[in-house]
């Protein structure tokens, strides 16, 4: 459950529990749309295995950074189409051109 992790009471000053409120509702919304996390995390690390099967972590690249957010844009669109996740494929994919 992303409550337990992410929005721990710990994260926020009590003055600012309206930020907190702000943490989980936007928390339930990506649960709504991409399944629970580690649903979401199992797909992202498959993706991630599967792009970098031959190359050591030692010799990854700015472009490569930048295909990891392709990978979690991928896993995210696998269990909901939203136009959002293509724009933000495209948007990681020109960054992978210019670093």
């Amino acid at each position: 459950d992303w409550s337990s992790d992410v929005c721990s009471s710990d994260l926020f000053p009590s003055h600012d529990m309206e930020g907190m409120e702000k943490v989980e509702d936007i928390r339930k919304q990506r649960e709504s749309d991409y399944g629970s996390p580690a649903d979401n995390m199992e797909v992202q690390m498959r993706i991630f295995h599967a792009y970098f099967k031959h190359k050591p972590a030692s010799e990854f690249t700015r472009q490569d950074m930048a295909m990891i957010g392709i990978i979690i844009k991928l896993a995210r669109q696998s269990f909901k189409h939203k136009e959002d996740n293509l724009i933000d494929i495209a948007g990681w994919a020109d960054v992978a051109s210019k670093v």
